[in-house]
Order: C-alpha cells, then structure tokens, then sequence
C-alpha cells in the first residue's frame, strides 16, 4: 500500500480489451475510406498532368517540322486500325524530331489504343485531310497546303494533336486532352465548353 502511494504512475499492466480493438479498427476503416476517393482523384489529375505534358513536347517536335516543312502539315491520314507502321503513319513522318515515342502514350490509355496504333493521340489535321481529299477530290499537295493554312489562321482554335477517348473523364465532360498549333496544350473542355467554341 505505501508502495502504490509513494509512486502513483505504476499501474497495473492492462491491455485492450475487444470493443476498444474494434473501435480503434473501425475508425482507421472509415479514415481509409474517406481518403481513397481523393487519392484516385489525384491519381487521375497527375495522369492528366503528364498527358499534358506529353502533348506540349509532341507540339514542339511538330512546330520544328512545320519549321523544316513550310509550315505545311505532314500528308497523313488520321490514326486508325491498320495504319500504324505504314507510309502514311505519323510516327513516321515525325520519326527524325524525337528521340522516343514514348510522349505519344497517355498514362490514362487504360483501353490498349497506344499498344494498336502506336499513339493515344488522333490527329487531327489528317481527318481534315481526309475529308477535302474524300469529298472535294483535292490531291494531296492541295490538301495538306489548305489545311495548313486553316491552322496558320486559327492557332490555338482547333486540336492538332487529341486523345482519341475521353480518359480523363471523371475530372470534366469531355475527359480530352490536346495541343494546339501555337504550341499550347490543354483539356479540350473549360467549363463545359469546347476550347474551340469559346
């Protein structure tokens, strides 16, 4: 007794019992709950953030062919089933302005279209191509000279370069990223809204 008294900070060695194990077990749980949602928002946003990137560095690799070019669009078609790897693939006709064509991978292509094609990105100039050349009968020369052209007039209007599927979705509507002929990249949407329509 006069032991316990002179040192009141010894205590009996207790450990927890069960309901305090559970309660302890059962916040952890609702913590780990409540942060996984943001962790995959920050996921999905550092994804996007490198697909940005990649974009801006695809745009710099293509300004310094339209340098070479005269400032005339490379004549190819838009990315589709069967192409890639062919005359008209645009991996080849830029293959001397990169080092990797690593950047023409989105982190977010969880759908195989980079493993198929060779890129995650359409292009956009070549489905304008595509169409003067299918509808209006222009040779290619004249197409890609037109085309160009209506590039030169709109530089930050119009994708070059675009996701080919709204990977990014969760964090806006349209889930696209792109880059833009004047060299700038950035989510096909701002507030809802087509950076073109703006």
């Amino acid at each position: 007794m006069l032991t316990r008294l002179l040192n009141p900070l010894r205590t009996q060695g207790r450990g927890f019992t069960l309901i305090e194990l559970l309660i302890v077990i059962s916040i952890i749980g609702i913590l780990v709950g409540l942060m996984l949602p943001a962790l995959a928002w920050a996921r999905k946003s550092a994804q996007r953030t490198a697909c940005l990137s990649n974009l801006r560095q695809t745009a710099v690799g293509l300004t310094a062919y339209l340098g070479d070019h005269n400032d005339i669009f490379p004549y190819v078609m838009p990315l589709s089933k069967g192409q890639s790897g062919s005359e008209n693939d645009l991996l080849l006709a830029l293959g001397e302005y990169f080092t990797s064509f690593d950047i023409f991978t989105c982190p977010s292509d969880d759908t195989g279209v980079a493993e198929e094609l060779g890129s995650s990105y359409d292009y956009w100039p070549g489905w304008i191509m595509f169409a003067r050349e299918f509808f209006r009968g222009e040779s290619p020369e004249a197409v890609a000279r037109t085309t160009s052209v209506f590039y030169r007039q709109q530089p930050g209007q119009w994708p070059v370069l675009a996701d080919a599927e709204g990977w990014h979705r969760p964090l806006d509507e349209m889930g696209q990223n792109a880059s833009f002929y004047d060299g700038s990249a950035a989510a096909l949407s701002d507030w809802n809204r087509p950076k073109w329509a703006q």
